[in-house]
């Protein structure tokens, strides 16, 4: 966290929310969470062929011990791959 004071000013948490409170943060961190539990991750090699389908980006990250973050990431499309494969979500 960057800052917060009994005034209700505003903060920067370490995951980049920003919050009026530390109730507006947790609000916001569930949301966040319960999304990355929720939606289908397509794994494809990075030549387009189909892998396998996970029920969310948490459970891929489990299986594949590697991190949910950058499989997001791909997801997003702020990067081309993740972990050697490409991620979609599926819609």
């Amino acid at each position: 966290m960057k800052g917060h004071n009994a005034h209700g000013n505003s903060f920067l948490a370490k995951n980049h929310f920003i919050c009026s409170s530390m109730e507006d943060f947790y609000e916001k961190r569930k949301k966040y969470e319960d999304f990355l539990k929720s939606k289908i991750v397509l794994q494809y090699t990075l030549d387009d062929e189909f892998i396998a389908e996970y029920p969310s980006v948490m459970e891929a990250s489990r299986v594949l011990n590697k991190s949910w973050a950058s499989i997001f990431r791909c997801c997003k499309g702020q990067q081309q791959e993740a972990h050697g494969f490409k991620w979609k979500l599926k819609f």
